[in-house]
């Protein structure tokens, strides 16, 4: 079977139906769906719906929970704080951004906090949300510990993923960086081992800490490359600083995106609007030079171009928001397996 290809909004109404069918309330199943979906829309599959069978089995066995009873709270004039009660990190994020949007408008910077959440899909789910908004945002997550030191065989810290957005003038597609600290997100690795394909080198180590093509054993050693090496491993440790020890989640070996009821990781938002010191006008107008200076310069093959941080996403949702997102037979077949289970409508039934 070659592979099948659906609209985004269908696969949201079929994600949203799995979720609530295991019992999860609307105003988490929404969200959560959304994010997913996003993630596949931006061409990020190892994000996307791939996911809700983990999601299925974690919220199903109580490693995450189902039913969580979210609050928000203002801890000062720019600052919010979100409790996700040990559920998925989708609505307490969705929340936490538009609060930061909300208060940076009236204050100019704000600054939001997420505790005891879970996995929240891709870090620029929500700094693109900021950056239509016309804001400048950035998000950090920890995560379950993936890096090693440089030279060591035991994970301490994770590969917490961060994000920053630029939003750019005249309708053009925001700047936008979103990178987790290892060489990938741990992500594609799960993704290669579910289509049975090896990964790249540089990509996972085995149980010695020794590069490796098999994705099953980086998945079983759960050991990632930090990106920069020391660099990258240094920074992981200022995430677990800011997304878990600042907002009282879990951190470094107790960090756990899947498995934690009570909460296993923790998230950081800010956002701020570009005129804080120059006019927006002069913003808009520098950061279009700068990025006119980016694709103007000179490259090595002929016809190759030099991209920003975001443009290949961005070109990525313009063209599969009209052929839709695909999916591989594999996948295609686990999520109808999975929905027949909960005896809710299969994809095979909707496409």
């Amino acid at each position: 079977m070659s592979d099948l290809s659906f609209t985004p909004a269908t696969l949201e109404a079929f994600a949203t139906d799995v979720l609530r069918a295991i019992g999860m309330a609307e105003v988490d199943a929404v969200p959560t769906a959304r994010g997913l979906v996003v993630a596949n829309l931006h061409g990020v599959d190892s994000h996307g719906i791939a996911r809700l069978p983990q999601y299925v089995e974690s919220l199903t066995v109580g490693d995450v929970n189902l039913t969580p009873y979210v609050t928000v709270e203002a801890s000062g004039q720019a600052a919010t704080f979100v409790d996700a009660n040990g559920g998925y990190g989708y609505r307490p994020s969705y929340l936490a951004i538009e609060a930061c949007i909300s208060n940076a408008e009236k204050s100019g910077i704000a600054i939001a906090a997420v505790s005891n959440s879970h996995h929240f899909g891709m870090a620029s789910t929500y700094t693109r949300e900021a950056a239509a908004k016309g804001q400048i945002a950035f998000a950090w997550t920890n995560a379950s510990p993936k890096l090693t030191p440089p030279g060591g065989v035991q994970p301490v810290v994770g590969n917490n993923p961060l994000s920053w957005a630029i939003p750019r003038s005249g309708g053009s597609d925001p700047i936008v960086l979103d990178m987790a600290l290892s060489t990938v997100a741990f992500g594609k690795v799960r993704l290669a081992r579910q289509e049975g394909r090896p990964i790249p080198l540089g990509w996972g180590l085995d149980r010695n800490g020794q590069p490796t093509s098999d994705a099953e054993e980086a998945f079983q050693s759960g050991l990632l490359d930090a990106v920069g090496g020391y660099k990258g491993y240094g920074l992981s440790i200022i995430a677990e600083i800011l997304a878990g020890v600042l907002t009282g989640s879990p951190f470094g070996k107790d960090g756990a995106p899947h498995g934690n009821g009570t909460g296993g990781v923790g998230h950081i938002f800010i956002t701020f609007r570009p005129d804080l010191f120059v006019s927006r006008e002069r913003f808009d107008a520098d950061v279009d030079e700068l990025v006119n200076q980016i694709h103007g310069a000179r490259m090595g093959r002929e016809g190759d171009r030099a991209l920003l941080p975001g443009e290949i996403e961005s070109g990525n949702a313009a063209r599969i928001t009209v052929s839709g997102i695909s999916l591989s037979a594999v996948l295609f077949a686990s999520l109808d397996k999975l929905a027949g289970g909960l005896s809710v409508a299969g994809l095979s039934a909707r496409s």
